[in-house]
């Protein structure tokens, strides 16, 4: 009985370092080297998040403050902004802000798309509208998009904010994020079509006003469009592969991005501590000990203003 313990765990210890091995190796064979080029800046402009419907952005604001000791502007999308201007980031209230359509029956699709996924379609759209909401004048050339289930644990500067700077520098560098995690395409996952679960993850990106116009205008009409699904990644990668969009990817996952749903990335930081970020990720449907989620808000996105004009 000893034996076949030591056997079995000896089994597991080689399936968790081959997994560990083939998840740095897809990172590395996906990723693109970025060097400085023709750019004038290679600095972050902005830090914006989506919290509608429900989800409420304080809680990752406050991590950012605190103990990422990010001093720059975080803007914050919302149905539902707070009764007082708050002081440590922008509110960019979008009640009422609503895709256009140029028929009814398109109109009539949105609608019925809408209420089949609740907050997923509305809320998904806003990311690709980062760029028309926050003000021209406030100058913001090139933001980092993150979730707002993601909490910074590091400080920024620390390691990130220099690791990201050569994928700003970079030009040819249109959208840089991770690829999707490995476990979104096992069969396991259920309700998600694998076909549709996409290839890059879109819960954290740098985007570009100039450079990520056209993928953001493409992923924003599609996600806009049946065939209608919960997830936005399966149609991101559509409009990378439609706009010939040139892709970087960020950099090393296993120094900057915990995600507290993946077994292999709880083990390999319990090893080698902090990540720059911790992704609640699915714990947000169950209550997360990190963060305050309302379920009983999630069904509350406000609708006003939703008319075919």
């Amino acid at each position: 009985k000893f034996l076949i313990k030591c056997r079995v765990l000896l089994a597991s210890l080689c399936f968790f370092l081959v997994i560990l091995w083939l998840q740095t190796f897809l990172h590395i064979v996906h990723s693109t080297t970025a060097t400085a080029t023709t750019a004038t800046r290679g600095e972050l402009d902005a830090i914006v998040t989506v919290a509608m419907c429900g989800f409420r952005a304080d809680d990752m604001v406050r991590a950012l403050r605190t103990n990422g000791q990010w001093k720059g502007p975080i803007y914050v999308i919302t149905d539902t902004p707070p009764e007082k201007d708050p002081k440590d980031y922008t509110v960019l209230n979008v009640k009422g802000h609503h895709p256009k359509f140029v028929s009814q029956g398109e109109f009539d699709e949105y609608v019925k798309g809408i209420h089949t996924f609740k907050s997923e379609i509305y809320s998904k759209w806003h990311k690709t509208q980062i760029f028309h909401l926050i003000p021209q004048q406030h100058n913001v050339r090139t933001a980092l998009f993150i979730d707002a289930d993601m909490l910074a644990q590091l400080p920024l500067s620390q390691h990130w904010l220099s690791d990201l700077r050569p994928f700003i520098q970079n030009a040819n560098c249109h959208l840089t994020l991770y690829p999707e995690r490995w476990y979104t395409h096992l069969p396991i996952i259920g309700k998600n079509d694998i076909a549709l679960s996409g290839l890059y993850n879109s819960g954290m990106m740098i985007l570009k006003r100039k450079e990520s116009a056209l993928v953001l205008k493409h992923w924003g009409n599609l996600l806009v469009h049946p065939p209608w699904v919960g997830r936005d990644q399966g149609k991101l990668t559509q409009a990378v592969d439609h706009t010939q969009t040139q892709l970087c990817f960020l950099p090393n996952h296993f120094r900057h991005v915990q995600n507290e749903a993946d077994l292999i990335d709880r083990v390999w930081f319990g090893l080698f501590g902090k990540g720059t970020f911790l992704h609640i990720s699915s714990a947000k449907k169950t209550r997360s000990k990190y963060m305050h989620w309302n379920d009983q808000l999630l069904q509350s996105c406000d609708y006003s203003g939703l008319e075919f004009q």
